[in-house]
This record gives C-alpha cells, sequence and structure tokens, in this order.
C-alpha cells in the first residue's frame, strides 16, 4: 500500500480504513476505549497506530510523533489532512473546473481524478449537489462528445444521475476508441 504523503491522503485514508477493518482493529480506532480498559483492547489499540504509522512517509511521521493512541493518531492525521478552510475548498473547485479531458486521454483516469477531488471537496464540508458534479462532468469533455452531451441534456435533469451519465459518457468512449 502507498504510504501517505502530502497528495495522496484521500486515497491513503479509504485503504487504511479498509485495511483496519479487515484486520478488526477499526474499532479501536472509532470507538472509545471501554471502562475498565482491556488487555485485548490495548494489544489491538497498538496494533493499530503502528499500522498507521507504518503507512506514513517519513516526512509525515511529525504528525503522529507526540500522539499515545490510535484514535488520537488517526485524528491527527485527519486534522491535517483535511484542513477545511476557504483556501483549500476554493483550491479544490479550480482543481475540478480545470479538469479538461484531451481527445487522446484516458476517460476512466479522467471521471476518477474527478470523482475523487468532489469527494475531497465533500470530506472538507462541502459536497457538490448532483446536478453540478453532472455539469462539470459533462463540462469537461473534448468537443468530439458534443453529440453525446446534447442527448443528454434532452432528458429531464431528474434523471440525469451521476451514474447514469457517467455510464453514458464511458460507453461512447469505449464505442469511439473501439474504431
Amino acid at each position: 500500500m502507498t504510504k501517505l504523503n502530502n497528495v495522496n491522503y484521500q486515497t491513503w485514508k479509504f485503504k487504511n480504513e479498509l485495511l483496519l477493518t479487515k484486520q478488526k482493529l477499526w474499532n479501536v480506532v472509532t470507538d472509545d476505549p471501554p471502562d475498565p480498559v482491556t488487555d485485548e483492547w490495548s494489544i489491538k489499540a497498538k496494533q493499530a497506530r503502528a499500522t498507521i504509522g507504518l503507512l506514513l512517509e517519513d516526512s509525515q511521521l511529525h504528525i503522529i510523533r507526540k500522539e499515545t493512541t490510535s484514535k488520537a493518531t488517526w485524528t491527527a492525521v485527519q486534522r491535517y489532512h483535511e484542513k477545511s478552510t476557504l483556501s483549500s475548498k476554493v483550491s479544490l473547485l479550480k482543481k475540478i473546473c480545470a479538469l479538461e479531458l484531451r481527445d487522446d486521454g484516458d476517460m476512466s483516469a479522467h471521471l476518477a481524478d474527478m470523482e475523487d477531488l468532489v469527494d475531497q471537496l465533500a470530506s472538507l464540508g462541502e459536497p457538490l449537489a448532483e446536478h453540478l458534479t453532472v455539469a462539470l462532468m459533462l463540462s469537461s469533455l473534448p468537443d468530439s462528445y458534443d453529440t453525446l452531451i446534447k442527448a443528454l441534456e434532452t432528458r429531464p435533469e431528474e434523471d440525469l444521475t451521476k451514474e447514469l451519465v457517467k455510464n453514458k459518457i464511458l460507453e461512447e468512449y469505449s464505442a469511439y476508441h473501439l474504431l
């Protein structure tokens, strides 16, 4: 698994949650310790803290060095990387609006990048409405997708879900690239 750095927090967070869940350690990160603390809890909490720490690049260790519990360690990483400031929100919005797929670009990677940025914005407390996500998705496509965009625009707005639009875009991309 790729270690946490300054640019991969959302992916790292998701994968780490999965890993800690698989290892049956996620509860010691999310729950308060029992009173009194059991030996089993202490062992699991130390294992979870070690897992989190070992999946950080050396440049990230300063974030958790002073933390002594798995919950505090997770919270420190989260607080550091999920700074909910106006400038971080503006930065993400700029990145979303600037995304453009070239005619020879990889559609799957493009849509994944967009979803990742939208998820990052949501994690900062600013989820985009689905119709805005759809609009941004469509506006990021090259002119060669104008026919598809026009066809989608004729549908009722409530039918234009993110999943439907994503599937239609990927169908068009596959058809175009099979020629």
